[in-house]
């Protein structure tokens, strides 16, 4: 049957999608783009509906109904569309939510993730300590196999967030190997000098400790406080300018802000679309500007600014409606019947903190790790959730 190969093919594909997603964008695009292919292909409405799935795809349909008309009425239509195109990611999350439909296929997917992951941060970290030693770059910062060391940073918290969550899961052997992998991505966190990243990754593990192990999330933090207390002077500088408003990146982001508040009041309801916005904020640049930049960064004033408050409406929905699905499956569940919901939900903070400082929901390799793991979490409730469904009969058709 077709539509049973396809479904087989869909899976398939996940499996290369999670280990290509951090070490390469175009073969992680290009297995996405190919696995939803396959997924349509297997009659996903022919399948029972999961739980929340509807309310999460209504959602998802609406948030790229504000792009889309963000797009028409934007000075320069054809840009901003190419741009909104790249939301089509999004489906990944109900792509995971149809196809995962028992706990041990969850986690073939989660350490596939992990495992491009290390991979990945084995290279960052090679390239930075030969960096480092030859001194060939002053103040490096590790990016790895991305374009930056926030991009770095964001992706490799939300992994060591993930890996976290998924030691707890396992038993022995596996978990050993998810602390290894979590040891490794914190590491490369630490090398990439983002802050943010530092917050964020703070945030989600502080979720999972708290409702798994109490005790050591009091560990944890006298270990973070012991870290930068006695390690590197330039880590423990970094950490000193997260709350100084007039160090330089920082004034900087608040004028970007204020920028982009300036642009909503002047294009309220559908923004300015998608396109690029270097010039735009060279036209609204402030006094008190300290560096260029094509985006706000920050996921709340870009939305914004490009969709206006229609998009922004349609963005904060969305979000809401993930947490919503989210915190509903943990309370009908509880912590230990729901395990990847509580990866799902840190994950999620962690998202929302670190897009206080940049534009991360634009940002492919880092939106598309956030619709994952979240994906991961919504898809099943536990490991007695519901069976994987099977060839659809027709109506009428007698079972064998």
């Amino acid at each position: 049957m077709i539509q049973e190969r396809a479904g087989r093919v869909c899976d398939a594909l996940l499996l290369v999608f999670a280990v290509a997603l951090p070490l390469s964008i175009a073969a992680s695009e290009i297995a996405l783009v190919t696995a939803l292919v396959a997924w349509l292909i297997s009659a996903p409405w022919k399948r029972p509906v999961p739980p929340g799935f509807r309310g999460i795809a209504i959602a998802s349909v609406a948030l790229l109904a504000t792009w889309l008309l963000a797009s028409v009425l934007a000075a320069d239509p054809v840009a901003s569309l190419a741009r909104a195109r790249k939301l089509y990611s999004i489906v990944l999350v109900l792509v995971l939510m149809d196809r995962v439909r028992d706990f041990r296929a969850g986690g073939r997917l989660a350490v596939a993730a992990l495992a491009g992951g290390a991979v990945s941060a084995g290279f960052g970290i090679v390239d930075f300590v030969i960096h480092r030693l030859t001194s060939v770059i002053p103040d490096f910062r590790l990016e790895g196999v991305f374009s930056t060391a926030m991009t770095s940073g964001n992706v490799f918290a939300t992994l060591a967030i993930a890996a976290l969550g998924e030691g707890f899961l396992r038993r022995r052997g596996g978990a050993r190997l998810a602390v290894a992998a979590f040891a490794m991505f914190t590491l490369a966190l630490v090398a990439t000098k983002t802050r943010s990243s530092w917050l964020s990754f703070v945030a989600g593990t502080g979720v999972i400790l708290g409702a798994r192990r109490p005790r050591l999330l009091v560990a944890g933090l006298v270990g973070i406080i012991l870290g930068i207390a006695l390690g590197p002077s330039e880590v423990r500088d970094r950490v000193y300018t997260v709350v100084d408003p007039h160090y330089e990146t920082n004034a900087g982001r608040i004028s970007l802000w204020r920028s982009g508040l300036a642009v909503v009041q002047d294009h309220p309801w559908t923004g300015v679309g998608l396109a690029d916005h270097y010039a735009l904020i060279e036209s609204y640049r402030r006094p008190d500007a300290t560096f260029h930049a094509g985006h706000f960064h920050n996921n709340v004033v870009q939305i914004a600014a490009s969709t206006g408050l229609v998009g922004l409406a349609g963005y904060l929905a969305w979000m809401s409606g993930v947490l919503l699905a989210l915190l509903g499956r943990l309370r009908a569940t509880g912590v230990r019947g729901a395990p990847r919901v509580l990866v799902a939900l840190a994950v999620w903070l962690a998202f929302q903190i670190h897009g206080l400082f940049d534009w991360s929901f634009g940002d492919a390799e880092v939106a598309n790790q956030f619709f994952f793991w979240v994906g991961l979490g919504l898809a099943v409730a536990g490991p007695s959730g519901p069976p994987r469904p099977g060839p659809v009969r027709p109506r009428g058709e007698p079972g064998s």
